[in-house]
């Protein structure tokens, strides 16, 4: 019996690409930290249940922070106790992303190269709240200790702010195009190039780190936000996977690899037309 979601997690891989998340470039920090958790909550169980954790803890220091003015004598006797826990979690939840980061950045500089004739390289960098990269992020113990560092002497800035300041919900990836920040400087083309490159390498790293076994991608409705270069190249790395796609165009069939099974939907009503 599967009493909670975070249960099945995993146990059949998916890949979901959406119209949505073509603003993975020039969107906000959290449709990036949404990317790296649901990529690695299905590839390590032990990832989710920190997150999990790191979650409910985040949510009890808030509330403390929140009422610290009216009750600092509570506030001075459990804050402690919470920084120390998120601390923990934030060092075991910084060092997935880092090393996923890393994988995710080799795989989209291959898709991009494809896409756009290796004219131009991307580059994607995990950000956090320490400000450090590199092997410094992977010392988890020296990563708690610096979080509950900024966790215990910061109180005054996080008390007026009545929520937690440092932590791994604030963290991002940073996207270069050629050495300058893409959300800022890439074309609408690039950005959904790069986009499109991101949840590719999702599905490679996925298989890769999975056992060898290749996701099933669920397509809603992308093609229609795509131009006819991209629809093509995603339409041609398809071939020998599986997919379930959404679509409005009735062409989208011909851009498929391989055989095709098309159903009609109309007025909520399916008829099997292939």
């Amino acid at each position: 019996k599967v009493t909670k979601m975070s249960e099945m997690v995993g146990s059949f891989r998916v890949v979901l690409f959406c119209p949505e998340h073509l603003s993975l470039i020039q969107g906000g920090g959290d449709l990036r930290r949404s990317f790296l958790n649901l990529a690695l909550s299905q590839l390590r169980p032990l990832y989710l249940q920190s997150l999990q954790r790191y979650n409910k803890i985040l949510k009890e220091r808030n509330k403390l922070l929140k009422l610290a003015k009216d009750d600092p004598e509570t506030f001075s006797a459990t804050e402690p106790m919470w920084s120390a826990q998120l601390a923990h979690e934030a060092a075991v939840i910084t060092d997935h992303r880092d090393r996923y980061v890393q994988l995710v950045n080799d795989a989209v500089r291959v898709s991009f190269a494809d896409m756009t004739g290796d004219r131009e390289v991307p580059e994607l960098t995990y950000v956090n709240s320490l400000k450090v990269t590199g092997d410094a992020l992977r010392d988890r113990e020296a990563v708690e200790r610096r979080y509950l560092e900024l966790l215990s002497t910061r109180h005054d800035s996080e008390i007026a702010a009545g929520a937690t300041l440092y932590g791994v919900h604030k963290d991002d990836i940073a996207v270069t195009l050629n050495g300058r920040p893409a959300r800022l400087y890439a074309s609408q083309g690039q950005q959904r190039s790069l986009a499109l490159a991101m949840k590719l390498a999702e599905g490679e790293l996925c298989r890769r780190l999975g056992g060898g076994e290749m996701p099933v991608f669920l397509f809603d409705d992308v093609l229609s936000e795509l131009d006819a270069h991209r629809r093509a190249y995603l339409m041609s790395r398809m071939e020998g996977r599986q997919v379930i796609m959404t679509a409005c165009d009735p062409t989208a069939k011909e851009m498929a690899c391989g055989s095709v099974r098309t159903i009609r939907v109309t007025d909520g009503a399916y008829s099997d037309v292939s």
